[in-house]
């Protein structure tokens, strides 16, 4: 599947959650402080939420990419054949790139947290400018 498909998968999921919530309760912020405060709260650990998911996403990845090094580190020549031949096949193993994906479609890195957002941002500014 290629970047632009992604994209296009992403953002349509994007505007249908969107489109639903907005149907589920009407999109006004609260004057009153204490809800003020409380959506606020939330907001904050929906971002905290997903930053540390997508960091641990990202550290899979790079501590995966570790690997392949921390293998020719070992002091495999020392050991018996078998345990060479073991050696040598997860070596070709790490040769693939090792990272998690959300849906089969978006690799869980700091960069999608960072996608997700600007076009979260970008959402929140078209729905500013319909709602006024």
């Amino acid at each position: 599947m290629t970047e632009k498909e992604r994209q296009t998968i992403f953002y349509q999921d994007l505007l249908k959650t969107i489109k639903d919530h907005l149907h589920l309760r009407e999109y006004d912020i609260s004057v009153n402080f204490v809800q003020r405060l409380v959506q606020i709260y939330a907001f904050l650990y929906v971002i905290a939420e997903l930053f540390m998911i997508t960091y641990f996403g990202n550290d899979i990845k790079l501590y995966s990419s570790r690997l392949t090094y921390s293998l020719f580190e070992c002091n495999w020549v020392e050991q018996p054949l078998a345990t060479k031949k073991c050696i040598l096949v997860f070596g070709e193993y790490l040769k693939r790139s090792h990272e998690v994906l959300i849906g089969k479609l978006y690799p869980l890195t700091l960069d999608t947290f960072v996608r997700i957002l600007n076009s979260s941002y970008t959402l929140f500014n078209v729905l500013q400018n319909l709602k006024q």
